[in-house]
């Protein structure tokens, strides 16, 4: 029962203070001035949290381009080697049918001089034969 009169008291005290600091200019600055410093803590902890998010973005957007490079040159060189030996069965192959095409290309040739001598020498024959017939 003592407590409830004792809070009544502290209440009172309070209430009295507060008539007297609510047309007091120096506790109202006061006050707000308070309220402002909390404010600024307040926005220093944001601006300070911002920063340092930023700075891990920053930090996981430079190890992300690192591996995407390491990534890039890999396959780069990958590519480069599967190229060379691309080329170098590319080149075998061209000499390859190369090759054949003039083994062809000459056989084709003797076939066409033989065909021709032959066919001379059968035209002349037959010659020959319409002479004698004649």
């Amino acid at each position: 029962h003592r407590l409830g009169f004792q809070h009544e008291v502290a209440a009172r005290r309070i209430q009295r203070q507060w008539k007297l600091n609510r047309n007091d200019a120096a506790a109202r600055e006061a006050e707000a001035a308070e309220e402002e410093l909390r404010r600024a803590i307040r926005l220093e902890h944001i601006r300070q949290r911002h920063a340092a998010k930023r700075l891990q973005l920053a930090l996981r957007r430079r190890r992300a381009w690192k591996h995407y490079k390491q990534r890039r040159l890999a396959e780069i060189t990958a590519t480069m080697r599967g190229r060379k030996a691309e080329e170098r069965t590319n080149r075998f192959l061209r000499e390859l049918t190369e090759r054949v095409y003039r083994r062809r290309r000459a056989e084709d040739e003797a076939a066409r001089v033989i065909g021709r001598t032959y066919r001379a020498l059968t035209a002349r024959k037959a010659r020959k034969l319409r002479r004698k017939a004649e």
